[in-house]
């Protein structure tokens, strides 16, 4: 081996074994350089994943985002609310609870329009500010279902109009009549929806008593 060699072997070996020099020796390197001290690199970081949107189940993998489910205090202050409406008379207060795309159950190609028209109509035809007092329903006999426990087959059948995620309510009523008026049905069933924060109005139907 020749002298050269040898020379660069010890220069390269000397190199690998330099200890690191820590921050306070680059700060006061760079003092010495300027009279400032250095600032260190920007280091990257690794960008979030995006959440996804958030389902009603999901299998335990990966990041997934489950909603909240509603419950059952949630689901009986929508049913009051309706109660209330009603009893006041106020098409106002009824049209608050719905969902900007609520439909009648049984015939959801009618829309928001026509649930609105048809109260309209039934608000003008009876007094009902005077229903007898207390609630309109048997908030006692409130039952909600999950989409997913339900089939289009099933008892009760999921409506057509209901998606994942959304609520479904039954509860009698406790009140049908307005003197000798027939003027609910037997039955409320409601699809519930969160919007703006909180549970309202997608679906509406009264129907018979099964």
């Amino acid at each position: 081996m020749n002298a050269g060699c040898v020379l660069l072997w010890i220069s390269v070996a000397a190199g690998a074994c330099r200890p690191a020099v820590d921050g306070s020796e680059a700060s006061a390197a760079g003092a010495a350089d300027g009279g400032v001290a250095r600032r260190p690199d920007g280091v990257a970081l690794e960008v979030p994943p995006a959440i996804p949107p958030a389902v009603e189940r999901a299998e335990a993998a990966g990041i997934v985002a489950l909603r909240e489910p509603a419950s059952p205090e949630q689901v009986r202050e929508v049913v009051v609310s309706i109660s209330d409406a009603w009893k006041r008379g106020s098409l106002d207060a009824l049209r608050e609870l719905l969902t900007s795309d609520a439909v009648p159950l049984e015939a959801p190609k009618g829309g928001r329009t026509s649930l609105l028209d048809g109260w309209k109509e039934r608000l003008r035809a009876f007094p009902f500010d005077r229903l007898p007092g207390g609630s309109i329903f048997a908030l006692d006999r409130i039952t909600s279902c999950a989409y997913g426990e339900l089939s289009p087959t099933g008892a009760p059948p999921r409506p057509v109009s209901m998606r994942p995620g959304e609520v479904y309510v039954r509860v009698p009523f406790d009140v049908t009549r307005l003197g000798s008026d027939r003027v609910f049905g037997d039955v409320l069933e409601l699809v519930l929806r969160r919007e703006g924060g909180r549970l309202k109005v997608a679906g509406y139907s009264e129907t018979a008593e099964r």
